[in-house]
């Protein structure tokens, strides 16, 4: 008796031939339905992810832009022009700010924002150098950060007092009141829009002479004119 049970016990120990061979194709059929299934999410996580880096490193550069343009001070080219030192195009602006960054000495500089190139081709580039009276010229292509690369790319339209949006800024007496900064893609299609309010428009003509501010009056000429506008003014102003 003792023996006829552990031979029994014995033979039901174990997997079967027929039944190890079906594990393995259950396995392998398991196997590969994960492998279609990650194939064809991976590709779908990996899309999502780079759209969403790419909008992260847009809204940084716009951004940065923002910051810039909102600076802008108030500096007129000297001689007998009256007009201000801020040129803007529909693909570039250059204006006057005052130094920024861990490197820049106390003052003013001349900063550009436009299109460029660099080894890896088309790009809008931050460049800047130190400020010059009178002086607009900026090399593109020297030493800029790179802020957006293609396919992107950056178009900028002004407006003065009166809210009425011009694609060119040239030769004007006062700086624009607003600039607005669109993010487009290879279409043309506006990927991000930012509406940027100017905080020194005009100095006040108490401090500055007939050839306009000098250097060191151009934060007190900004603090006391210019207001920024309202957001209920810039609402108004882009649905004419």
């Amino acid at each position: 008796m003792k023996v006829g049970n552990t031979t029994a016990r014995g033979g039901n120990a174990g997997f079967a031939l027929i039944e190890a061979i079906a594990a393995v194709v259950l396995l392998g059929v398991i196997l590969s339905s994960l492998a279609i299934i990650t194939s064809q999410w991976l590709p779908a996580w990996r899309k999502t992810y780079d759209r969403a880096q790419r909008s992260e490193a847009l809204a940084i550069a716009l951004d940065r832009v923002a910051d810039d343009i909102a600076a802008a001070q108030f500096v007129r080219a000297g001689g007998d022009s009256r007009s201000v030192m801020f040129e803007g195009s529909e693909r570039a602006v250059v204006l006057v700010r005052s130094a920024i960054g861990p490197n820049a000495e106390r003052g003013l500089e001349t900063v550009r924002i436009g299109e460029a190139t660099d080894r890896r081709g088309a790009i809008v580039a931050r460049s800047r150098v130190a400020f010059v009276p009178g002086a607009m010229e900026v090399d593109p292509d020297a030493g800029g950060v790179a802020l957006v690369r293609h396919p992107y790319w950056l178009s900028f339209s002004f407006a003065g007092d009166d809210l009425v949006w011009r694609p060119v800024w040239q030769n004007e007496e006062n700086l624009p009141a607003a600039v607005q900064v669109v993010v487009r893609d290879r279409s043309g299609r506006q990927s991000l829009v930012r509406v940027v309010s100017v905080h020194a428009q005009r100095p006040p003509p108490e401090n500055c002479g007939e050839n306009g501010c000098r250097p060191d009056q151009i934060s007190d000429a900004s603090q006391a004119d210019g207001e920024p506008l309202t957001r209920e003014q810039i609402t108004a102003g882009l649905s004419r």
